[in-house]
């Protein structure tokens, strides 16, 4: 995945145009280039862009070279929507062909299940999945920062 790339898939994640993904920092037509590959970007340009989007720099180059990517987004935008009572949101993140992660997909259908009141409802099938997944990221805290 190239740079252009993936802030096209950002900016659109987050249902902006180019003209207000970039305002006052680059120009509209200039982020098309860089988009379709055409050009590069200098790095304050990136970093200011990201910055007035609220995208962490970290996040944005997390996952270059995931089998994955846009996975670290795709959580984040789970979470906004459950915080924001939003079952919409959460079922356009299950179709979305781009969030390849079963898990963040398995984690979204169990926050509608809960703000629906059916958690109950769930095949079992899916809450031992999700249940592994949780046992699996809990390891790996664990083994990285010894809690």
């Amino acid at each position: 995945m190239k740079i252009g790339e993936k802030l096209k898939m950002v900016r659109l994640s987050l249902g902006m145009n180019r003209k207000e993904f970039v305002k006052g920092v680059i120009d509209n037509s200039y982020l098309a280039s860089v988009e379709n590959g055409e050009s590069d970007i200098r790095v304050t340009s990136l970093i200011n862009i990201l910055q007035k989007n609220n995208i962490s720099v970290e996040n944005f180059f997390e996952d270059f070279d995931s089998k994955y990517p846009l996975t670290s987004f795709y959580q984040e935008k789970v979470s906004t929507a459950f915080y924001n009572h939003d079952i919409n949101d959460l079922q356009k993140i299950i179709k979305n062909p781009e969030c390849y992660s079963l898990v963040v997909k398995n984690i979204a259908k169990l926050l509608i299940a809960d703000l629906e009141g059916k958690i109950d409802d769930l095949p079992i099938d899916m809450k031992a999945s999700i249940k592994h997944s949780l046992f699996q990221t809990k390891k790996k805290l664990k083994t990285i920062y010894g809690f």
